[in-house]
């Protein structure tokens, strides 16, 4: 690592930065550890929990039993599944062997799918809320209603905003949904006339999308074709531990680690020690946000070894020239060391590597793309995939195909729908936005409390939770208060449902009509239906019914907008679906899988105005209209940290570990007894900490500390180990909840509550990893 300032020597400084690059051998003995608290965690029990499910898979009693083919919604690779039905009641998940995006494998947390539709904590009917004061320990006085009576109230305040000629002021928020549930709700939101449409995945992934968008022009998620690599730089990327699609991960991480004779080289480049680290030959805690100077002195030594893919290069990229004479006068190896803590040596071997083991894949993730200027440090690394050719190559970067679903018709408008769609989104002060990125979530709790650029006067969230998944908690329980009428539609009273005037119980995955497709990773396209395993449980419904239920009693162009996509849920699935699959064949196989993907696309791949991969981004430049050449280009800029470094001298680092649901609720034993794979514990998160600075603040494993930021303080245990940074503190996300369920409130704590706010200036994305901290003994 770099040299404290309080450190001596800059010799202390190197030898304290090679002892930190760890090799597969060296810390065989920590992931032998691992390997048995995985195998430990299996047998974790809490005391006095009982099944979550009414009824355990069993041969006995049985008068009908049937397999009912679907797919999950635990994660937003949205596997294709059987449920095995009993009586009634589904039993069991289990492949469908008809899905080539995993292989027919599935990952653990499809199995929790039926500990989702059978939580006992669900919303079992339409509850208003009757205490006018809102706030996290206020009780709302619940009472139920009729959802007549729960529509019309909704009802009644969208015409309303729509005859002020205000349906702008309508916000949508909506989280981990069904692809089919998606289309409708950016349907009726478009119809009705707000641009307002809110999605949980700008939190996190819009970095990533500009930095690749500045290189070759396409604004989406990278896909990498995993199971033909051979070697994989992991930029604070948990390949196998919450990376998207998870379960094609780990099934293509097999092939490539235990079933070819020719073995992938993987490096983690990672301040933490994660699963992908435990399983990869080496790993390198890098100084926190310094993930694209180190991608940029790799650049350096492949340019001036002469070891890029000089063909590919000289064909198919432009901007070459500005980008070499960048790299080669400012990100020397021996002086990004320094930046890094990565030692020059390090850095030349894995550029080396990296060039020479083709194909090679140099893999973005958030921990290297959730910070202030993330999209830069994406575009830095993103370029060395372009510099190895590895580009629409077997083994390389891939450009995702999906499902040709039916079309549906223009929505129709009128002037009150054109009046609302000609107003700025609540986000749409921010300067220097990368055009095709999303509203930013964390912005428009801004807009919120601020009433600016106009003030949010309805609100629905559908299956959304943005107050435990963004950063500075509070502030969405301050937004959340403020809102004068919001809905929530979801199967839990989570978090943000504690804020709402109305909650709308809606079904699970398990009980509902849809459709899905994964997200960016197999390359060729594949379709998977959702259809009801078992009957609806209480009086419940799905989202896709109350969309159509509110466009109908609305009228005019907003019920027309729906004319002629489906009468119903079902009517709409087959109405997009049946144009790629027959309908009686999307139901009886469940899965629909297009062609063999076809690479070296170079004609047709690149969106850019060279219509070729760009080192100097012409995206970019037309952006800032040819006033910042500097800013056409991948650099590295040292992070802008939150808080004073002398008070608070660590950083907090946050994660996803696999067990975490990404529904909003946690509230499921299986998830929760094996929940910290890594530290073979559950029902909870850990404090986690290196063991030489645990040591100098008199900290042991298992004492009880308090991390405090300048925005807050929690309190939990503390896991020595050598396996993070010194300069680190690191916690898992999904616990800390303080709704939801039985199984989920009072376990753990939540990360995010500490973080301050701040945003990739780009993408508007929030930056997650630059909060600092200190830490104590409780």
């Amino acid at each position: 690592m770099p040299a404290r300032k309080d450190r001596k020597t800059s010799k202390q400084a190197k030898e304290k930065s090679e002892s930190l690059v760890v090799s597969r051998r060296a810390f065989l003995g920590v992931t032998a550890a691992a390997g048995a608290a995985i195998a430990a965690s299996h047998v974790i029990k809490r005391p006095g929990i009982v099944s979550a499910l009414s009824q355990q898979e069993t041969t006995e009693g049985v008068i009908t039993e049937k397999w009912v083919v679907t797919s999950c919604l635990n994660c937003p690779t949205r596997c294709a599944t059987k449920v095995r039905v009993v009586n009634g009641k589904a039993v069991r998940i289990a492949e469908n062997p008809l899905s080539k995006v995993s292989e027919g494998k599935l990952c653990p947390r499809s199995h929790v799918g039926l500990q989702v539709l059978y939580d006992p904590d669900r919303a079992k009917s339409p509850l208003k809320r009757t205490n006018p004061q809102k706030g996290k320990d206020v009780d709302p006085g619940w009472v139920p209603l009729s959802w007549d009576e729960a529509l019309g109230e909704v009802t009644r305040r969208l015409k309303a905003l729509r005859d002020r000629d205000e349906a702008h002021k309508l916000a949508v928020f909506c989280g981990l949904n069904s692809i089919s549930n998606d289309d409708l709700i950016r349907r009726f939101a478009d119809a009705y006339g707000t641009p307002n449409v809110v999605a949980a995945d700008s939190l996190e992934n819009e970095a990533e999308k500009s930095g690749q968008w500045m290189a070759d022009g396409n604004y989406v998620h990278s896909a990498y074709d995993l199971g033909q690599t051979n070697y994989i730089l992991a930029f604070g990327a948990s390949v196998v531990e919450s990376q998207k699609p998870l379960a094609r991960n780990l099934r293509m991480w097999g092939k490539i680690r235990r079933e070819r004779p020719n073995r992938a080289k993987v490096v983690v480049i990672d301040p933490r020690y994660s699963v992908t680290a435990a399983k990869a030959d080496l790993w390198i805690p890098i100084k926190p946000g310094t993930d694209g100077a180190l991608a940029l002195a790799m650049a350096n030594v492949i340019i001036s070894e002469g070891l890029y893919d000089a063909n590919f290069v000289s064909n198919w990229t432009s901007g070459f020239e500005q980008y070499k004479d960048m790299v080669l006068s400012q990100y020397a190896p021996e002086r990004v060391a320094e930046i890094t803590g990565v030692p020059a040596e390090v850095i030349k071997r894995i550029a080396t590597e990296f060039a020479q083991t083709k194909p090679a894949i140099a893999w973005r993730g958030r921990g290297a793309t959730c910070w202030p200027d993330g999209s830069y440090a994406s575009f830095a690394i993103f370029c060395l995939n372009a510099l190895a050719g590895s580009i629409d190559i077997p083994g390389g970067v891939i450009y995702q195909e999906y499902p040709k679903y039916k079309e549906m018709p223009v929505v129709v408008e009128d002037g009150v729908a054109e009046a609302g769609k000609a107003k700025p989104s609540l986000d749409s002060d921010r300067d220097g936005r990368a055009p095709m990125a999303g509203i930013s979530a964390n912005r428009v709790a801004d807009s919120i409390l601020k009433g600016s650029p106009y003030p949010v006067e309805v609100a629905i969230g559908c299956n959304s939770n943005f107050n435990m998944s963004a950063p500075s908690s509070s502030r969405w329980d301050e937004a959340m208060a403020k809102l004068p009428f919001y809905v929530h539609v979801g199967p839990a009273i989570t978090e943000m449902a504690v804020f709402a005037d109305l909650v709308l119980p809606a079904c699970t995955f398990l009980e509902e009509w849809g459709y899905d497709h994964c997200p960016p990773g197999s390359g060729f396209a594949e379709m998977k239906i959702k259809q009801p395993a078992v009957e609806r449980l209480y009086d419940s419904r799905p989202i896709a019914d109350v969309v159509f239920g509110l466009a109908q009693r609305l009228g005019g162009t907003v019920a027309h907008s729906f004319d002629g996509i489906g009468d119903n849920t079902e009517g709409f699935v087959k109405y997009r679906t049946s144009a790629v699959m027959p309908w009686a064949e999307f139901r009886d196989q469940g899965v629909w899988v297009g062609t063999k993907y076809e690479f070296y696309k170079y004609d047709r791949v690149f969106k850019t105005p060279s219509k070729k991969f760009e080192f100097y981004s012409g995206n970019m430049d037309a952006v800032l209209k040819g006033s910042d050449s500097a800013g056409c280009l991948p650099c590295y800029k040292e992070a802008k940290f939150l808080g004073d470094e002398k008070t608070y001298p660590l950083m907090l680092a946050t994660y996803a570990p696999l067990l975490d649901i990404e529904n909003g609720n946690q509230n499921y034993p299986w998830a929760q007894e094996i929940y910290m794979v890594l530290h073979g514990q559950g029902w909870s998160n850990f404090i986690e900490m290196n063991s030489e600075t645990a040591h100098g603040l008199g900290i042991k494993d298992g004492d009880m500390v308090w991390v405090e930021s300048p925005f807050g303080k929690v309190k939990g245990k503390a896991r020595v180990f050598q396996g993070i940074h010194p300069e680190v503190v690191a916690i898992a996300n999904g616990q800390g909840h303080w709704a939801c369920g039985r199984w989920a409130k009072g376990m753990g704590v939540s990360p995010n509550s500490i973080l301050g706010v701040d945003y990739d200036r780009l993408s508007g994305q929030s930056a997650f990893f630059n909060t600092r901290v200190k830490v104590y003994k409780a």
